[in-house]
């Protein structure tokens, strides 16, 4: 046998917990690759998504004149693009939780929490109102900018929500054994 399978190998369990919810990573100490689904802090995500939209924007109008006719377009873009997203992942998530609520002593309460609102609603409230726009092509640019604004705001919301949902999705509640028991 020229590559004999490894029995052991050396492999480290991390823990992050924050209220009552904890993240788990597994980091193989051979190769070094790490397995987790770290929760996204919201703070930090909107502070570098604006520091990066910035340059972006200024770039951009650098290069392309938008006109409002268009600006639903790149609104229906960011939505569909978000709901591709959002349920990619959220579907890998509940894959893979599905066989760890298996074991779970809270499996009613883990599964109420999955069964919530992922986020994807307001990004299809956006997607309509865009295609809505896109249809009914109105003579005055207002109507553009308005629709175009509402469904920006309703694709933030819902990339809120997705956050949100994530975070929730990738940490566990907390195990019986670091609980505190009353006497």
């Amino acid at each position: 046998m020229k590559c004999p399978l490894k029995g052991m190998f050396p492999i480290w369990f991390l823990s992050y917990k924050k209220n009552d919810r904890i993240s788990y990573a597994i980091v193989n100490g051979e190769t070094g690759k790490v397995y987790c689904d770290i929760p996204i802090d919201e703070k930090k995500f909107h502070k570098t998504s604006m520091l990066l939209a910035i340059p972006i924007f200024l770039v951009l109008n650098l290069f392309f004149q938008v006109s409002a006719e268009s600006l639903p377009i790149y609104t229906l873009a960011l939505s569909i693009l978000l709901i591709i997203l959002s349920q990619v992942q959220l579907h890998k998530i509940r894959v893979r939780d599905r066989e760890a609520l298996r074991y779970s002593r809270n499996r009613k309460k883990e599964a109420e929490n999955n069964t919530e609102q992922s986020g994807t609603f307001r990004a299809l409230l956006a997607l309509i109102i865009s295609v809505i726009i896109i249809i009914w092509h109105p003579v005055r640019d207002e109507y553009y900018y308005i629709a175009s604004i509402l469904a920006a705001l309703a694709s933030i919301f819902s990339l809120r929500r997705m956050i949100k949902k994530f975070n929730l999705l990738s940490t566990r509640s907390i195990p019986e054994f670091f609980e505190k028991k009353e006497e």
